[in-house]
């Protein structure tokens, strides 16, 4: 190695450190993970920070999140809060989808709003029909419920004729909508059967249907059909199917159906099958027992409370308060309900309910009138009808408090409003009582209670609010989760490909015919709450020696076997999700393909957040890991990469970043006087190479985007310091000559831009451009090459299909080349794509040679023309293998061509053949 190489290491590891200390300082980046995983381990507060400040920034998406984490919280403004969310959401949202969604969200919270004016009924009325006309066929039930709620609203709506003119279309949530009509009727009047056939009927397409047979079956007391029903739903879940929020559902109306016996154990099954997806069902598991002591023991239920106390569920603490204020499992307990219930309180009302009638009915041993007072007010300001009922008991004369008939009818009043009968029969008794005076400044405090209830924080009442402090934990044990737990399956392609001829009619035996079989058998196990394991083999075979994609691991072979990654994952360096330390065998990969795509030994930190992503790490391949050959080329050994990426989210939808790699090539030279040809320079350079790139872009490789307009800039510079070879002249065929020091700057650049027309199904028009430029001298290996970590695979057109970025036929890397690209796609992402890709390629320096895996042919002149190529590839989406058969994939299987041809140009001369061909069909799917 030349002394140049020395420093290089040690200047490119501090570019990388530099770069991991910067994003460790961002360690108050918002999160949409955390968010998320926050929310699930009930640290609302963390969760409303990092939504907000994402919603804030315009993620519309976000700021839906945020409205539903609202509502999850227990407290008076959760609906106020949720409704400002939602609307300016619907409003505001960069798409028609994101905007659908809100609006959703917003109609159903109005419609199931408490004391909902007619104008917020009308509202969410109007909503729901807008978006039933625009083709939201699942908002039909929700309007007809509506409607159904509040018939006085819309005395002329001809809702039956609504629900027969969506049958007559065809429409399978019409028939939920007409059963909801049904039971409105109440079951005595409806024939259940007739029921049931309508949800029988679609229940493959309307999930909705699920939990309303569950109720008919129940009120029918139909076991078999109970039994039947639910073992479809737990296989369509283990399926991904179903949401657990389906199953939930399910089974919460075996346990509260008041027309029939509950079945407890058959519900508490589901809830456990559940849980660990869907944490509200262990929470379901723990109230199961609470409400039925006959079906549980003591030791049972603190087992669940244990679990949901690992899983930092709030909810825990108020149902071990409950448990100890109950006395029904285990003997009544008020200092132990006191502890657990002060850490509930503040976020639910049930915690200070309880706590309000422990103070005020002196469970401690002494009655404490203003702590019962304080709690009581807490639980009824976060919705409590029964907190305000104990409060105009309490000013009625009741817990030794002297009668204040003001507040009593005041509170007695807001009771009443849930439909209590001695709430109602309360408030009127009072208002006997009252003079007109006492009445009216009654009634005005009523107003303002209900005023600051809804947000106007001016308070009415001279009540103050406690401050609760926090307390010691619980004195049980918490029974950890079970560890290891594992995922596992199987990847599996079949393929047959047709390669016409790489050396264009100027050699023989240059066509390929064979069938292929690919299979990927992984494992991933979650050793505990901070290390995980991935490892995926592979198997492959085929009927003759064949190329193999650099996405299957690259190569030619006609079979082996093989590992391609074998890593484990750390992840407790902070609290976000997506930071991870990664050791070991494994895939380093960014969207485009063009920079690294390749399963390599390495070590890599890996910081992914909404707004920052970023990686950094060394890597070194030492062995190919296959049967067939799993030692190294010459030319692909002692080759030490550091490398980093950082991108920033600066508003939804756009990144700019940069990439920075350095590779030092310290292989043995190839000897003095073999033959090498002009296209074999770049691999025989030896020394130290940089790469450093600058790109901006929109989300142009998720073909999950819904934008318009979709773009993608990179500029890279490539500088080379070391030992390149030099060829005789004049020889045929060249050898190499010697070596000598040098210094070589080259660039690349690649642009693309994509425009999604206003049409459905989804048709996209874009056009490219990429070049890697070919340095200045027709003897030396100057000019631009890519990292040997690239694949130039990627979804460059917007679909869910990767193919090659030049050209499938040709496989050109970017190496003294320039390319033009025009594409158009066709498209419904869930069922099929279809893509045709125009491409032409030149020489960027007419005296330097190319590279492209696909042709083994060479340049016989000075012309810079390559040649044309175009790609057809159309894919088919798939889960259920035959209509008839019932079984599903668990994900997405797809059948897919790749048809492309390439028409060498000028370069290659008069004597090569006029068109190649390469056709590739796969078929893929995973168990």
């Amino acid at each position: 190695m030349n002394q140049r190489m020395n420093a290089s290491p040690v200047k490119a590891l501090s570019l990388a450190l530099a770069g991991v200390l910067t994003m460790e300082g961002c360690s108050t980046l918002p999160d949409m993970r955390l968010a998320k995983q926050s929310k699930i381990n009930g640290d609302y507060a963390l969760a409303i920070e990092n939504y907000k400040a994402l919603a804030d920034s315009g993620y519309f998406d976000a700021a839906i999140y945020l409205g539903d984490t609202y509502l999850q919280q227990d407290h008076a403004n959760a609906e106020r809060l949720a409704e400002a969310s939602y609307r300016k959401t619907a409003v505001d949202g960069t798409n028609a989808k994101t905007r659908g969604y809100a609006e959703v969200r917003l109609a159903k919270l109005l419609a199931r709003k408490q004391n909902a004016t007619v104008a917020e009924l009308k509202e969410s009325d109007e909503i729901f029909r807008k978006l039933y006309q625009q083709g939201n066929d699942e908002v039909l039930p929700l309007m007809v419920k509506l409607h159904m709620a509040h018939p006085q609203l819309w005395p002329d709506e001809d809702t039956l004729g609504i629900i027969n003119e969506a049958k007559l279309r065809g429409l399978p949530d019409a028939n939920l909508a007409l059963l909801l009509l049904y039971k409105r009727q109440g079951y005595e009047q409806a024939n259940l059967s007739e029921m049931a056939l309508l949800c029988e009927e679609v229940l493959s397409q309307v999930v909705g249907c699920y939990p309303e047979l569950a109720e008919i079956y129940q009120v029918s007391n139909d076991s078999e059909s109970i039994s039947i029903l639910f073992n479809k739903a737990k296989q369509q879940y283990q399926l991904k199917l179903l949401e657990p929020s389906i199953l939930y559902r399910m089974a919460n109306v075996l346990v509260k159906t008041k027309q029939s016996e509950i079945r407890p154990t058959l519900a508490d099954d589901t809830y456990q099958l559940v849980q660990d997806e869907y944490p509200r069902a262990l929470l379901a598991r723990i109230r199961l027992r609470l409400d039925n002591p006959y079906f549980s023991n003591s030791e049972e239920v603190l087992h669940l409370l244990a679990q949901a106390k690992q899983l930092h569920l709030p909810e825990a603490n108020m149902l071990t308060g409950k448990l100890y204020y109950d006395g029904k499992l285990v003997p009544l307990d008020p200092v132990l309900a006191e502890k657990n219930l002060l850490k509930a309180s503040g976020q639910f009302a049930a915690a200070d309910y309880w706590l309000g009638q422990i103070y005020l009915r002196g469970y401690l041993g002494k009655s404490d009138i203003q702590k019962g007072q304080r709690h009581l007010l807490l639980a009824a300001r976060a919705g409590s009808k029964s907190a305000d009922y104990a409060l105009a008991e309490m000013y009625n004369g009741g817990a030794g408090v002297a009668p204040n008939p003001t507040y009593s009818y005041l509170f007695s009043g807001l009771a009443a409003e849930a439909g209590s009968t001695k709430a109602s029969l309360l408030h009127e008794n009072i208002k006997q009582t009252l003079s007109l005076k006492q009445q009216s400044e009654a009634e005005g405090l009523l107003a303002q209670e209900k005023q600051f209830r809804a947000g106007d924080h001016q308070d009415a009442i001279a009540l103050s609010t406690p401050t609760v402090s926090s307390v010691a934990t619980t004195d049980f044990e918490a029974s950890p989760i079970d560890y290891p737990s594992y995922e596992w399956g199987v990847s599996t392609q079949f393929s047959y490909r047709w390669d016409d001829d790489r050396y264009l009619g100027l050699k023989p035996n240059g066509d390929t015919n064979e069938f292929q079989i690919n299979l990927k058998p992984w494992i991933k196990a979650e050793l505990n709450e901070d290390w995980r394991f991935f490892t995926e083999l592979q198997a492959f075979a085929a009927t003759d020696v064949t190329e193999i994609d650099s996405d299957q691991g690259g190569g030619s072979s006609d079979g082996f076997l093989g590992a391609r990654e074998f890593w484990f994952d750390y992840k407790g360096i902070t609290s976000y999700p997506g930071e991870t330390l990664r050791l070991g065998l494994q895939r380093i990969r960014e969207d485009d393909g063009i920079w690294w795509d390749k399963n390599i030994e390495s070590i890599r930190w890996i910081f992914d957040t909404t707004t920052f992503f970023a990686f950094a790490g060394v890597a070194q391949q030492f062995y190919q890991y296959r049967t067939d050959e799993n030692e190294l080329s010459d030319s692909d050994k002692d080759q030490l990469n550091l490398f980093t990426t950082l991108s920033w989210q600066w508003q939804p939808g756009h990144h700019i970043g940069s990439r920075v790699l350095y590779k030092n090539v310290d292989a043995d030279p190839e000897a003095v006087g073999q033959t090498a040809s002009q296209d074999d320079l770049n691999n025989l350079a030896r020394g130290d190479f940089y790469w450093f790139g600058l790109n901006t872009k929109s989300d142009y490789f998720n073909y999950r985007s819904e934008e318009n307009i979709h773009y993608y800039a990179e500029l890279t510079w490539l500088h080379f310091d070391g030992d390149n070879a030099t060829l005789s002249p004049g020889s045929q065929p060249s050898t190499i000559a010697g070596y000598q020091s040098e210094t070589a700057d080259n660039v690349a650049i690649d642009l693309g831009l994509r425009w999604k027309l206003p049409v459905a199904p989804r048709v996209h028009l874009g056009a490219a451009m990429a070049m890697g430029s070919g340095g200045n001298g027709s003897d030396k290996p100057n000019s631009f090459v890519q990292t040997g970590l690239q694949s130039n695979r990627s979804r460059f057109t917007g679909t869910r299909a990767s193919f090659h970025r030049f050209n499938e036929a040709y496989r050109a890397e970017l190496t003294n080349l320039q390319v033009a690209t025009l594409y158009g796609t066709l498209a419904d992402p869930s069922q099929f794509d279809l893509s045709v890709v125009y491409q032409y390629f030149q020489r960027d320096n007419a005296d330097q040679g190319v590279v492209a895996s696909g042709v083994s042919a060479p340049l016989v002149n000075g012309s810079k023309d390559l040649g044309h190529g175009v790609d057809i590839v159309t894919s088919y989406y798939f889960r259920q293998i035959l209509p008839l058969v019932n079984w599903r994939f668990e994900r997405d299987a797809y059948a897919r061509l790749r048809a492309s041809t390439f028409k060498p140009g000028d370069a290659y001369g008069n004597d090569a053949d006029s068109l190649k061909y390469r056709i590739t069909m796969d078929v893929s799917f995973q168990f």
